[in-house]
């Protein structure tokens, strides 16, 4: 920063009564920027030092600002007194001004002085508010003896009878004990800065450590959310697959409720399998015992009248009209090889019924050559046979018309779940058993995998 004072104004101040300018010129061209002031003793030299002073740091070491008025002045009555210093800063017009007035007494005496706020102008424009701080940046108060010093110390300092006075005064006009206490100061600051800048190195080396860590930690991660992508993405695929078995588990369980109306249909079939059977083997019987069953209520009549003949009437008394009547109608059954209900006759029943003619024939034959006496006892054993066949004839029933009825709705239901099975076998036939078992089994498996991957 370059510093060139370029006049200084004085109204009122110790020696110089009313407005004095001095000009100290223009900077050099050769930047010696030092101005050397030199008169007779009394003439103002170090009322324009104090002056200066003053202006810039309110220093007035000797005196009381009161005392600092013009006498000459102060008696005509002009009680205002200012410096005002214009200097360049880096080439930047400054103006500098300090104002105060007097307080007189009854005698017309300075007793004391008010003083005014400074004002500072740079390039034109009056600075609003903390000039003092400005005027410090400018002009330290510490460094001033830098800038304005007197010369009657300089010629103090070089009496050669008082060398350490002039040592210490040359010292003290230089500043030097500040500059000694500032290398100490300085010292002191350099010892706190190493030791910080070894602290800051120290911390240095541990933020690098601290980097490479935070950058292995960062491949760590990296390669941790690689592997949780790949895990994320084995889970999701997994999650996938396990859905796709649970809804083909879902159609498989829908099969086995198949497979068990399959055994359900094929058991129902079977029940009604072997009960046709049974209906059918009851209508042979029936069929073939259907003449006894005719024969029936004349084998009745026949019992009772030789029950009543073979205690009080011989044998020739028995009427043989009626075995007559039953051996004509079996043999026109056997003529015609058919029954009365128009259904054919067996080979069973034609030679049940050849036997039953030939009975009745040597019945016959032997009522007319047998006396009756003899008959009794024939009559008694023929009665015992009648009623055996009579009993056989009463303890096997049936009603062959709702037999054939219950036949033949059997069969039509046969027939219904013959189709139904049928269905149901093609609708089978794309799942095997062994496929069944394999999903089920991989579905486990995979829910048992999906439960690791999600604990």
């Amino acid at each position: 920063m370059s510093i060139h004072f370029e006049q200084v104004v004085l109204e009122n101040w110790l020696v110089y009564r009313g407005r004095v300018t001095i000009n100290f010129g223009s900077l050099s061209t050769d930047n010696k920027n030092i101005i050397v002031i030199h008169g007779l003793n009394g003439y103002g030299k170090t009322s324009l030092l104090r002056g200066i002073r003053w202006a810039f740091h309110q220093y007035l070491p000797e005196k009381s600002l009161h005392e600092c008025f013009n006498t000459g002045a102060i008696r005509v009555g002009d009680r205002d007194l200012s410096v005002e210093v214009h200097f360049l800063v880096d080439g930047i017009p400054h103006q500098l001004i300090r104002r105060a007035k007097a307080r007189l007494d009854g005698s017309g005496e300075a007793i004391a002085a008010s003083e005014q706020p400074p004002e500072l102008i740079i390039d034109g424009r009056a600075l609003e508010g903390a000039v003092q701080d400005a005027i410090e940046q400018l002009f330290p108060r510490e460094c001033q003896q830098f800038f304005f010093f007197d010369g009657l110390e300089i010629e103090t300092y070089a009496s050669k009878q008082r060398p350490s006075e002039i040592r210490e005064a040359i010292e003290r006009v230089l500043g030097i004990p500040e500059v000694r206490n500032l290398r100490t100061d300085l010292g002191r600051v350099r010892e706190r800065w190493e030791e910080e800048r070894d602290r800051l190195l120290g911390k240095e080396e541990e933020h690098h450590s601290l980097v490479d860590e935070l950058k292995d930690l960062r491949i760590e991660e990296e390669g941790l959310q690689s592997g949780l992508e790949e895990e994320r993405e084995k889970r999701n695929a997994l999650k996938h697959l396990v859905n796709e078995l649970d809804k083909r588990s879902s159609a498989l369980e829908g099969i086995q409720a198949e497979r068990e109306r399959l055994q359900t249909l094929e058991r129902s079939r079977d029940l009604r399998e072997r009960t046709i059977n049974e209906k059918e083997k009851q209508l042979d019987t029936a069929m073939h015992n259907a003449a006894c069953h005719l024969l029936l209520p004349l084998l009745q009549k026949q019992s009772a009248r030789l029950q009543a003949k073979t205690g009080t009437r011989g044998y020739r008394e028995v009427q043989t009209a009626e075995l007559q009547a039953r051996k004509k109608i079996l043999e026109e059954i056997l003529e015609s090889m058919r029954c009365v209900c128009e259904r054919e006759v067996t080979t069973n029943v034609a030679t049940t019924f050849e036997n039953q003619v030939k009975d009745i024939d040597e019945i016959l034959n032997r009522a007319r050559q047998v006396d009756r006496n003899r008959d009794v006892e024939s009559f008694a054993v023929r009665q015992t046979t009648l009623a055996r066949i009579i009993g056989i004839l009463e303890a096997e029933p049936i009603d062959v018309p709702q037999a054939f009825q219950l036949k033949q709705k059997l069969e039509l239901e046969i027939q219904e779940i013959t189709q139904d099975i049928a269905t149901v076998e093609e609708k089978l036939s794309e799942y095997g058993e062994s496929e069944v078992r394999e999903v089920y089994q991989l579905r486990g498996e995979k829910k048992k995998e999906l439960g690791r991957i999600d604990n």
